[in-house]
Order: structure tokens, then sequence, then C-alpha cells
């Protein structure tokens, strides 16, 4: 669970811990709390930005058990690994306490009056059922995020609203996902089906042949090597861009684009076919991302589309291509001086 802080209290990256009982009969502490200074996802293996403090639990005795099988016979091939993550109900049942206990304790006055707010991946989970989906979502796995297309909603008919209902309660409970195959416009799809809100959603999956695996893809093999302050930069970029997702800023502007030409054609009006944009050219890294971080926090309230970012990008290339206007003579000739004069680069770490 991680908070987003207010303010920044130190410089310094350090781990604090503690050690707990789930239960009041249990005879030693079965739970261990991490604390660190920084905003954590996936164990730090994910990069995140921005102030912040985290705090994890974790389960000391764990009475789920794994396996480890061989794959094939060949001793280089690589084995099947099953951890069997929270495979015992009792394992799901300890670290829901923890996770209880971890959250009334990050909400004492001491780390209240930093101002943090919990991260909504945590903050949405309130009940013990809630709890159980968010621990289950965050054991690592990555579930069928990547074989997702497309969802929807799923409105029973009134003859199965009861097994409906039934079935939304028992997933929820145990916060699993239904596995399933559908018929959508005459053509079976795989898809999963998980309770959300009142209703639940059916996700409609790719096939695993459909599946791409990321070794075909054409990936860099170079370790690029990044600058202070470029990484700084990048930083400054990604936190001033940095906001609650609001999904009434944005809009389709292809659709909208696609029925301005519709409307236009109907009332007899001449639709004329946009240039096409020049390929762009190789850009100084650190100069875009100055302009970047100075773009975003101009407008952090405000996103900009994509005809504004053209416009703006058309307006900046017409501003170099113009010549400057020769100055009269014995006019300004200092300051003419002053602009002609080659403009320096400045340097960076």
């Amino acid at each position: 669970m991680a908070a987003q802080a207010q303010r920044h209290a130190d410089d310094h990256f350090a781990e604090a811990g503690g050690f707990l009982r789930s239960r009041a009969d249990e005879p030693t502490p079965d739970l261990q709390l991490h604390f660190v200074i920084a905003k954590l996802v996936d164990h730090g293996r994910k990069t995140t930005f921005g102030h912040g403090y985290s705090c994890h639990v974790c389960l000391l005795r764990p009475r789920s058990r794994g396996s480890v099988r061989l794959a094939a016979a060949d001793p280089f091939a690589a084995p099947l690994i099953d951890p069997d993550f929270l495979g015992d109900p009792d394992d799901l049942e300890r670290l829901v306490a923890g996770f209880k206990a971890m959250r009334a304790l990050l909400a004492q006055p001491a780390l209240a009056s930093l101002g943090g707010r919990e991260a909504p991946t945590s903050a949405a989970a309130g009940t013990d059922a809630e709890i159980e989906q968010f621990i289950r979502r965050d054991d690592g796995g990555d579930g069928t995020i990547r074989f997702v297309k497309q969802a929807y909603y799923v409105e029973p008919d009134k003859i199965g609203q009861k097994a409906f209902s039934l079935l939304r309660a028992v997933l929820a409970d145990k916060g699993l996902t239904a596995i399933c195959k559908v018929v959508i416009k005459d053509r079976e799809a795989l898809a999963a089906l998980d309770p959300f809100a009142d209703t639940m959603v059916l996700s409609t999956l790719h096939w695993p042949d459909e599946i791409r695996a990321v070794a075909d893809l054409d990936l860099p093999t170079e370790e690029f090597e990044f600058k202070p302050a470029e990484r700084l930069m990048a930083e400054q970029l990604i936190e001033a861009m940095t906001a609650e997702f609001d999904p009434a800023q944005y809009r389709d502007e292809y659709r909208e684009a696609l029925m301005g030409v519709i409307e236009a054609k109907v009332e007899g009006r001449q639709v004329v076919q946009a240039a096409e944009e020049p390929a762009g050219a190789l850009i100084d890294l650190m100069a875009a991302l100055e302009a970047s971080v100075n773009a975003a926090r101009a407008s952090r309230a405000e996103p900009t589309t994509v005809a504004q970012a053209r416009e703006r990008s058309d307006s900046r290339s017409k501003a170099t291509a113009e010549p400057a206007p020769a100055a009269a003579p014995g006019e300004a000739a200092e300051e003419t001086t002053e602009e002609t004069r080659p403009v320096r680069r400045r340097k960076t770490a």
C-alpha cells in the first residue's frame, strides 16, 4: 500500500520494519511490515516517480506450498515452477488481517499529519472481500491482462438474474475470475468474467496462439546511459503531468474529425484533405524534455489535444524558418550583434 504525500520529509531512502500477530492467540508474530520513504510498486521492480511513502505486509510462515517439476528429460530445459501463492485459504485470511492493521497504523497522527493519501489501487479495497481481491491482484502474476481485447458490462435476462447474482457473489467472495467461452457476432470468443460494482465485466481475450512473444520483438540491446540531468528532467516531466485520471478531459478526436467530414458532405461543403506531416528529425533530448516540462507545467489543468500540439509545432517550425528582420543602418548596433551571434548551447552534466 502506498501513499502520496504533499511534502517530502527526507531525501534519504531508508527502511523500517515491524512485527505483529494476525491473531491474538498467536504465540509469536506471524506478519512483518516493511516501511520505506518512497512510492514502491511490485516490491520496487517497477519504477515510480514522485514523493510518498509505502508500507508492505508479508506472511512469515505461509501454509501454501508450491511445486517444482521437470519439464523435459533435457537437464538444461527450464523447470515448471508453480509457487501456488495463497493456495491455502488461511494465508489469505492472515494477510487481510495484516492489511487492515497496516492501514490503521498509517492512519495514526504521526503519519496522517504528512497529508498523504492512499494510492487508488489499494484505497478502493474497503470490505474484506475487496481486500482479498486486491491482494490476489498484487501477488506478482500477470493474470489475464496481456490477453484482454475488449470489455463489456453484463446484463442478465430476467430468467437468469438469480444465477447471475449467485455467480457474482461467489466470485467476489473468493476473489476469482471466471474463464468462459461466448459467441459474439456468430464467432466463438474466449472471455474472462469479473465482478464489478452491481454487475460483472466480460473481457474478451486473445487466444494463446494470438499472443506475440516478447522475444520476437526487435527491442534495443544497447544499454543506454542517461545523464543525471536527463533523468531528473524526465522525472520532473512525469511529476508535472501526474494527476488523478479524469475521463471527461479526453475526447475521441478521430471520431469528431470523421463526424465533421460526414456533416460537411451532407451539407454539400468541400472537404479538403490535410497535407501529410513531414517525418520527424533527430532532436536534442535535453531540449525536448525541458520544453515538455515547461509545457506540462503551464497546461497541467487542461490537457493538450493532438490538434493543439500540431498547431504549436507548426508555429515553432515557421518561427525557426523565418529570417530575422535586418536592422536599419546605425540603429541598435549592440542588440543586432547580440541577436546574430550564434547561440551557445548550454552544457549539461
